[in-house]
């Protein structure tokens, strides 16, 4: 529904480990879904792997808003390769998907493990991550985490300016 220059074109985000690790893919359809772009990463550490196979990111989610900038937020592993703890990340694209901004962390505090939770313990947000793009033009990211010990929802406003943050 946007004005921008790609109206009507579908997209789809999810995390694929085909490369044996987690990755941020996107792909679109200018076709009503009929035909699908090569899938391409959005997370900007794609040329890491470590050799446990690492890090791996989840829980992509995409918007478009108004001008037809792109949002994707995910669940980032790259600052806890061992996976005990995640933050979440957003890239924007400008032209459609094709290239995106260096992404940014979207929160001050990770959710990681800590140390009274013992190394059995792994920081997880379920399957609770949201982005929505608002009438004004900004980004709205929801995400879990655990700064206050207690896995709790947490949002905040992404802006994004003609350079793409």
């Amino acid at each position: 529904t946007s004005r921008g220059p790609h109206r009507g074109r579908l997209y789809v985000t999810w995390a694929d480990f085909a490369s044996g690790r987690g990755e941020i893919l996107l792909t679109s359809s200018d076709d009503a879904g009929t035909t699908w772009s090569p899938p391409r990463p959005v997370n900007d550490d794609a040329g890491t792997r470590l050799p446990n196979g690492g890090p791996d990111h989840s829980m992509a989610t995409i918007a478009v808003n108004g001008a037809g900038v792109v949002g994707v937020l995910w669940y980032d592993r790259r600052e806890f390769p061992a996976a005990e703890g995640y933050r979440p990340r957003f890239a924007a694209s400008l032209d459609g998907g094709a290239s995106w901004s260096p992404s940014v962390a979207v929160s001050t505090a990770p959710n990681a493990r800590a140390a009274q939770q013992g190394p059995d313990y792994l920081p997880n947000g379920g399957d609770t991550a949201g982005l929505a793009a608002a009438a004004d033009g900004r980004f709205h990211a929801l995400w879990i985490d655990n700064r206050t010990g207690v896995q709790q929802v947490w949002t905040a406003a992404i802006t994004v300016t003609a350079r793409g943050r």
